[in-house]
């Protein structure tokens, strides 16, 4: 029995020693554990997320014209449009254009021309940026759906990019308050209109949290078409005035939504609006976007990070763009898979915004 207390103190030990291997044991684990949570966290935020994704409602108006709804042929044509905010714009140049506060009439006497200029053309569908639901500012002109009832197109998709009942803000063309604000991206359509979504973009980036509340909430408009047994996606975009890194960001986030949503059958019409801030440091009094933007964005010898970014990894294979006269530039982009039959820089007399209207016509 001598031995027994050196047993029991040996076995002791070992259990002591058992104890403390499954303690690290654990704490490894759970150090481990944290670590691997850390990481997934880390290459969570640093990966790409989808950014949010709204349905859309349909307008169908009653007023559409008989018969305006069938397309003759197996091909499309587009009318592309910044309204620029549908204050009743002129001039060619943003410079040149005097834009302040407008009354009902002088904005409806622009939509009149506009929606000539479409008919004339023989357009299927109206994709416009920036324009106005009524707008204190713009004489409170519901200006999609003034074109709507003006053409005689049955099919309407709004998605807002900026709504307040009251906006606390001068208008830094007319210095008043901008007051009620309500406008977006709109697209007008002869053609019937299935389905629709808005797809957020990155948000602007202001001076201080108070200005940032009022911010627009930039996004894109998709709306599918039907016609002739094929289903069409059209795009509707702008990019902001904002600094350059969030108009690179919401550019690649375009470029993202493009390649998610679309199956080899989408137009892409996008408004760059004027350049950012950061460019017009420069000095330089025009950008020069008429590279070929076929080529891989690698071979493109330009600081434009933005349109590098919407290019990079989207499936487009044609471009088209006004020329490089304009301070603003704007694209129409038809998907590979598209034959592109026509493409024109409109300039009508008098302008009915600071940017030029863009047609193009697609077949398939």
């Amino acid at each position: 029995m001598a031995d027994g207390p050196a047993s029991i103190s040996f076995w002791l030990k070992v259990g002591e020693w058992l104890r403390r291997v499954v303690v690290g044991l654990a704490v490894v684990a759970f150090l481990g554990a944290i670590l691997l949570l850390l990481a997934a966290l880390f290459f969570y935020q640093s990966g790409y997320r989808p950014m949010p994704r709204e349905n859309l409602d349909v307008e169908a108006g009653e007023w559409a014209a008989a018969g305006s709804s069938v397309l003759a042929e197996d091909r499309l044509r587009i009318l592309s449009l910044d309204l620029d905010y549908g204050a009743g714009a002129v001039g060619s140049r943003p410079e040149d254009a005097e834009v302040g506060r407008t009354d009902a009439d002088a904005v409806t006497a622009t939509l009149d021309r506009l929606a000539a200029l479409a008919l004339e053309r023989s357009a299927d569908v109206l994709v416009l940026q920036r324009v106005d639901f009524g707008s204190e500012y713009a004489g409170n002109v519901d200006q999609a759906g003034y074109l709507a009832r003006k053409m005689g197109w049955g099919y309407v998709v709004r998605s807002r990019i900026w709504k307040h009942s009251y906006l606390p803000f001068p208008n830094p063309l007319g210095g008043e308050m901008l007051g009620h604000v309500d406008l977006g991206h709109a697209i007008v359509s002869r053609i019937p209109v299935i389905e629709a979504a808005r797809f957020a973009l990155p948000p602007v980036r202001l001076d201080n949290w108070w200005m940032t509340t009022f911010a627009p909430a930039y996004n894109v408009a998709g709306a599918v078409l039907l016609t002739r047994g094929r289903q069409i996606l059209v795009f509707d975009a702008a990019l902001t005035c904002g600094d350059l890194e969030v108009r690179e960001a919401q550019a690649r986030e375009v470029a993202q939504i493009l390649n998610r949503e679309s199956t080899g059958n989408a137009v892409l019409a996008l408004s760059l609006c004027a350049p950012p801030r950061d460019l017009k440091a420069t000095g330089k009094g025009r950008l020069d976007y008429s590279l070929d933007l076929v080529r891989y964005r690698r071979n493109l010898q330009t600081p434009f990070a933005d349109r590098d970014a919407l290019l990079d990894g989207a499936r487009w294979g044609t471009h088209v763009l006004p020329d490089g006269t304009l301070a603003v530039h704007d694209y129409l982009l038809p998907e590979k898979g598209y034959i592109l039959k026509s493409f024109e820089v409109l300039a009508p007399e008098p302008p009915v915004s600071s940017h030029r209207p863009l047609l193009l016509e697609v077949a398939w």
